[in-house]
């Protein structure tokens, strides 16, 4: 179990927010590990076998911020689960999301002002997916590099390289992008929040 006091964490969130992960863990047994980067997630959560603690985990290269901001969606897990535990629920369904919701603001002082707004309009119905809300997703990948470029800084018909392929942005089709892979004339639906670099064909 990690120790109230581990300053550990301290590393990779904000400085004025331990005390707020420490309210909301000091009733239960767990485990928190910082692992290597992952792709598709950038935390998650384990409830526990009889006799065994929670188990969260979190990716080490985020932002202080966006690690911040992850510990609290994964804890809520762990509070909904112990508070329902005599009942089946949904892993992002409304005992979740309320959860999530009311940490949020709890905890609202920990982000920066510019970022406060935002996080307020996403607490009252907060998504599963940090990727599922643009606007959330874009306020931190842009406040890490503020030269970010995205699919909605370029032009219909105009080329962007992505993971080192050449694509064509086409057109919108529902929260993604329609784009076209250049040497293979592929269509592929990519989010509006993935970083990409813009090229001359």
């Amino acid at each position: 179990m990690i120790p109230m006091n581990c300053s550990a964490l301290e590393n990779f969130i904000p400085k004025n927010s331990l005390i707020f992960i420490e309210k909301w863990l000091i009733p239960y047994s767990f485990i928190i590990k910082i692992k290597r980067e992952r792709k598709q997630k950038l935390g998650d959560y384990r409830k526990p076998k009889p006799n065994e603690p929670h188990i969260i985990t979190v990716n080490h290269n985020l932002s202080r911020e966006l690690c911040f901001l992850t510990l609290t969606h994964e804890i809520a897990h762990l509070i909904a689960f112990e508070n329902n535990k005599t009942k089946r629920i949904l892993p992002h369904g409304i005992e979740w999301k309320s959860t999530f919701s009311l940490m949020i603001l709890e905890s609202i002082s920990c982000y920066p002002n510019e970022m406060q707004q935002e996080l307020t309009r996403f607490a009252k119905n907060p998504k599963a997916s940090f990727y599922a809300d643009k606007r959330v997703a874009l306020l931190f990948l842009k406040s890490e590099n503020p030269n970010l470029t995205t699919l909605d800084d370029i032009a219909y018909n105009e080329c962007f390289m992505l993971k080192n392929r050449p694509f064509i942005k086409v057109k919108k089709q529902k929260l993604r992008y329609l784009c076209k892979e250049i040497s293979t004339g592929k269509m592929y639906l990519i989010s509006p929040v993935v970083a990409i670099e813009k090229c001359i064909l």
